[in-house]
């Protein structure tokens, strides 16, 4: 065989094993992702059940070791708020009772049971009891209509409604990672739930929509999604500005309600704005972030902006109050919860237990309104 024979035919099996190598490495990266997606499950999934008013809410009384690590538990108590513990109906002798309601940033997705900002207020604080009413995936409204629901279940002095930025785009969907949810509209100066009572999906097909972004990981999955456009876009990348402009009309509304409901009961409702790492890196609010401040100075809301806060420290000290996910570290929930404690301590009737005194001696002479059962699950709020 001549010389160049040979080479041209050394030459063309190196590009068959070429071509082969490159065959078998999308092949593995393809069942690996398709592994991934047929497997992979929200870890809400594992402590949450169906719920026709809010879409899922936590199951009653479980306990989950190893949910996030073996240091790590989730414990949720027979009343369904991540604790260790169960609440009585009234607040006990000498204690300030504090809701937090939230999304998983409340409900300390990542951390233990000691270590969510809302429990580490009683270490700072041995004169309050919080309850922690934050879920994974909850919009603004899902956390309005939980609290909403609950408020008289148990009685209490203040709830910290706590928010991200995300929990707003959340509220313009009726579905969110392939879970059904409610969607709240003001209709005639009034706020109406709708998609209630919220469609049973499957919990079996759930991941369909929760684990889709896998597959955008792919090249060949991005080269059809620019060729095709909006038919294979990513979802999640709405920028409905109509949409955005009716969130405004029912987060107004939802602050509102919260301001009456806690002026009916002689509570205190303190809104919170709770960081993400996408908040800390801009220079600027996000546009939720000012929207929030907006209405907290229109109407006197009480605010604490904790993503204000944090985007002034060094950044080597942000660094390590977020997980690799996004969610807050140990760290990053003392941050959190000193940031809430520290405004709570400034507030004129806080200072110097005056606050714990006024609520103390109102509670003794009957002027709390005492829970008599939740109100009633309507279209019309």
């Amino acid at each position: 065989m001549k010389p160049s024979s040979l080479t041209k035919l050394v030459l063309i099996n190196l590009g068959i094993i070429t071509g082969l190598l490159f065959l078998l490495e999308g092949a593995i990266r393809y069942f690996r992702i398709g592994h991934e997606f047929f497997t992979q499950k929200v870890a809400e999934r594992q402590h949450t059940e169906y719920d026709e008013e809010l879409g899922w809410i936590n199951l009653p009384g479980i306990t989950i070791p190893d949910m996030y690590s073996r240091e790590d538990p989730l414990t949720i108590n027979s009343q369904r708020y991540r604790s260790t513990q169960e609440f009585s109906i009234q607040v006990p002798a000498g204690k300030i009772r504090i809701i937090c309601a939230g999304d998983s940033f409340t409900l300390g997705f990542g951390v233990g049971d000691p270590h969510t900002w809302c429990q580490q207020l009683t270490t700072l604080d041995k004169q309050l009891e919080t309850v922690n009413m934050g879920q994974g995936g909850y919009g603004v409204d899902q956390a309005f209509l939980w609290y909403r629901r609950d408020e008289q279940k148990l009685e209490h002095d203040i709830v910290v409604f706590a928010f991200i930025r995300d929990d707003f785009y959340r509220m313009e969907s009726e579905t969110f990672m392939g879970y059904g949810k409610p969607i709240l509209s003001v209709q005639a100066g009034k706020l109406v739930q709708e998609n209630y009572p919220v469609p049973r999906q499957s919990y079996d097909a759930s991941w369909l929509r929760a684990n889709l972004h896998m597959w955008f990981q792919l090249d060949t999955i991005q080269w059809l999604s620019d060729l095709l456009g909006d038919i294979l876009s990513n979802p999640g990348s709405d920028n409905n500005t109509k949409a955005h402009r009716d969130t405004e009309e029912v987060v107004d509304s939802i602050f509102a309600s919260l301001e009456d409901m806690s002026i009916r009961n002689q509570r205190r409702t303190i809104l919170a704005y709770l960081p993400t790492r996408g908040d800390i890196s801009q220079d600027r609010p996000h546009r939720w972030e000012q929207l929030v401040t907006a209405l907290a100075k229109t109407h006197d809301y009480h605010l604490i902006n904790v993503a204000d806060a944090m985007r002034k420290l060094p950044q080597d000290e942000t660094e390590n109050m977020f997980r690799g996910g996004g969610h807050y570290t140990d760290e990053g929930n003392r941050y959190v919860a000193e940031v809430i404690y520290q405004y709570l301590a400034t507030l004129p009737d806080l200072k110097e237990g005056a606050f714990i005194e006024r609520v103390l001696k109102a509670r003794s002479a009957g002027a709390l309104r005492t829970s008599d059962g939740a109100p009633d699950v309507t279209n019309g709020l």
